[in-house]
């Protein structure tokens, strides 16, 4: 459970951990499947090559062109395909499929908030008007003490210095701060060598990595590490 005593500051990953990503990405599959890859198709079609791709979709790059590869042996294209224009289509495009970000962690930040528990995005961004954008119909500026982008200063996760970098913001020591996030390969493995805590909200549910590691408590759902935060 989260511990009020000891932490001063949390520090939260962006994308499947504040909002869901794959929902959002499965959608616009869909719609970029009927501009760039088909022609003619149905709509149950495209519901299920969207859903076919999410399931071969990786964590950090959603788009490589292994994924697509995959696709079509299953789903042969109709169109000429050109990865650097479905990879635009995406970039360009994910902010309208985003619903709303989760609401039971805005509510946990609002929470920690007011007893004046300091909460910043760290986000990985190469481009970092798509993560702006993302924040921006989130409206989340306004629920954060600080947000870090990673294109904006230079280094991501996990380099620590981003983590370090963070912290320093808050005025809080790296000791004291929690970093939530969903990534076993960028947001845990960061906080690790920053020494920060950490919680791994694994949303695919992978092997345990991380066991070894006192330090990081693995979840499949928010309240379980944050369920006494009312």
């Amino acid at each position: 459970m989260f511990d009020f005593n000891h932490t001063k500051a949390v520090l939260w990953d962006l994308d499947d951990t504040l909002y869901n990503r794959r929902a959002a990405a499965e959608k616009l599959f869909a719609d970029m499947m009927k501009e760039l890859l088909y022609t003619g198709r149905t709509e149950a079609f495209y519901r299920e090559a969207a859903s076919f791709m999410l399931h071969l979709a990786g964590r950090e790059n959603m788009l490589k062109q292994e994924t697509f590869e995959a696709l079509f042996q299953f789903f042969p294209p109709d169109r000429k395909f050109d990865h650097a224009t479905c990879n635009n289509f995406y970039l360009e495009n994910i902010h309208r499929y985003i619903d709303s970000p989760y609401q039971r962690q805005m509510e946990i930040v609002r929470i920690l908030r007011s007893h004046s528990i300091k909460n910043a995005i760290v986000t990985n961004g190469k481009t970092p008007a798509v993560q702006w954008r993302k924040i921006d119909v989130m409206h989340l500026e306004k629920e954060f003490d600080d947000i870090l982008v990673s294109g904006d200063i230079g280094f991501r996760k996990p380099d620590r210095r981003i983590y370090d970098y963070a912290a320093n913001r808050l005025g809080v020591e790296n000791k004291d701060c929690l970093f939530v996030g969903d990534s076993d390969t960028t947001d845990i493995p960061g906080a690790i060598i920053a020494g920060m805590e950490a919680v791994w909200l694994d949303i695919l549910d992978a092997e345990n990595i991380f066991s070894s590691y006192p330090s990081v408590t693995k979840i499949r759902q928010i309240d379980e590490y944050f369920g006494n935060v009312k």
